[in-house]
């Protein structure tokens, strides 16, 4: 049960292994974290809180290749689906997080 804030739960002690975002609410089995994803761990093994930023300071930039090459789009708020803001690619090869904290997910919508 999360009572507070957003938590990263790790697969595996030390912070290794698959990740799980974790806010608030309850979480009584493994499927109740895991979600839509395909990868399932019936435990996690560590946990850390999520540092909050001020959201009006966020800022990460997403470019369309690897090491930080070509075409970039910076975002400063949420976008549920990168397709629909004009990103024609369904990878996003490497990012810059420029300020906040940020979290991706892999399907639109979250």
């Amino acid at each position: 049960k999360v009572d507070n804030g957003p938590w990263v739960g790790y697969e595996y002690p030390e912070y290794q292994g698959q990740q799980f975002i974790l806010e608030k609410g309850d979480y009584p089995c493994y499927q109740a974290w895991s979600g839509n994803s395909s990868y399932r761990t019936e435990h996690m093994l560590s946990f850390r809180p999520i540092k909050c930023a001020n959201r009006s300071d966020s800022k990460i930039t997403m470019y369309e290749c690897e090491d930080m090459m070509r075409r970039k789009f910076e975002m400063c708020d949420d976008y549920p689906s990168l397709m629909a803001m004009g990103w024609c690619s369904k990878e996003v090869p490497s990012i810059k997080v420029n300020s906040g904290a940020w979290v991706g997910y892999q399907f639109p919508g979250y």
